[in-house]
């Protein structure tokens, strides 16, 4: 009996909701023909289709329906502002007017980064990529230089991105096709077999794992604060634990600080008390335009120097584009108190 009753209830909310956005239906309808599954963007897609956004204001969106909605997401906390903050949009506008990309550095891209060097202690040198998963990408790749070693470390419940070394499903490595070279997700078991996982908030179970693989770990990567896997918090004493293990082995220690950073005025890591060694950014450091940033001690970034006789090859059309860096310094400078904090640890008021 309740079975049924909490059918027909689904039914009638899709029922409505199918009312009530005939035109977002029409435009899945025509995204299915050129995009796969109708999207480009998996996070996205719901049953039975998607609303389509038109604008938003603040906390506000509303769809090409004209439904308004608030916005409990805010495009996934890249928007800590809300929608069309007066700020970060007289700093776009001001420098669309200038142009929009250019094949050469702007005095917008070290504002930034002096920005955030001022709030996070292990930043000392800092590089400006298109994305989150550029930024995790290579700063794994960075620690696999500067240590020599090959494998990584990350935790069952994280989320890094979607490059092959972090976007390892459990479940897929369990299935493999051509033969065992390529696991069920289309990732090489020759990149697999560099990464090991981790059980989140187990300081037994990750002081057994990283002993016996020492010798082999370049880099332990990991949310300071989980997002994806729930919003879980570390248990007391975790994240020092974390960076006692990495020092005694020579283990690159990364915070993934995409989404956490907002947590503090010197992000996780300040509110945490905890310096890491490699500090990856994003999100809310542009403002709701497309950026991603890794930081973190000059010896390890150093390598990426092109003035070094071999250093690390990073390009990227839209790396530190003025647009992104004018709309993240506009929302950072939004969000620095009037007294700026002089102690590593910082709690909101």
């Amino acid at each position: 009996m309740h079975e049924a009753k909490l059918k027909a209830d689904v039914a009638a909310i899709e029922q409505r909701y199918r009312a009530s956005t005939p035109r977002s239906a029409q435009l899945f309808e025509r995204a299915l023909q050129s995009l796969p599954g109708g999207n480009t963007r998996t996070t996205l897609y719901m049953q039975p289709y998607p609303f389509y956004f038109d604008h938003g204001k603040g906390y506000r969106i509303y769809d090409i329906d004209d439904n308004e909605r608030v916005d409990f997401i805010n495009n996934y906390t890249s928007l800590i502002l809300g929608h069309c903050h007066p700020a970060v949009m007289a700093a776009v506008q001001r420098q669309a007017a200038h142009g929009l990309s250019v094949a050469a550095p702007t005095e917008l891209e070290i504002e930034l980064a002096e920005a955030l060097k001022r709030r996070l202690a292990s930043i000392e040198r800092i590089r400006f990529t298109n994305s989150g998963t550029e930024a995790t990408m290579l700063a794994l790749r960075a620690a696999r230089a500067f240590t020599g070693r090959a494998t990584i470390a990350k935790f069952d419940v994280g989320y890094h991105g979607s490059h092959d070394y972090v976007a390892l499903d459990p479940r897929a490595m369990q299935t493999t096709a051509l033969e065992g070279s390529i696991t069920a997700d289309g990732i090489p078991s020759l990149i697999a077999d560099t990464v090991i996982t981790l059980p989140y908030n187990d300081r037994e179970g990750v002081e057994r794992i990283v002993s016996r693989h020492h010798h082999e770990l370049a880099a332990l990567i990991v949310e300071p604060v989980i997002g994806a896997g729930g919003i879980l918090l570390p248990q007391e004493g975790f994240l020092s634990f974390l960076r006692q293990i990495t020092q005694s082995y020579g283990i690159v220690l990364i915070f993934d600080e995409i989404i956490a950073f907002r947590l503090a005025y010197h992000g996780a890591q300040g509110y945490f008390g905890i310096v890491p060694d490699l500090t990856t950014l994003g999100k809310i450091i542009g403002g709701g335009l497309p950026v991603g940033a890794f930081g973190g001690q000059a010896e390890i970034m150093d390598a990426f120097d092109p003035r070094r006789a071999t250093p690390i090859s990073h390009g990227g059309t839209f790396n530190g584009n003025p647009a992104a860096m004018a709309a993240g310094l506009a929302t950072l400078q939004e969000m620095t108190p009037k007294r700026t904090p002089t102690s590593m640890i910082w709690e909101p008021n």
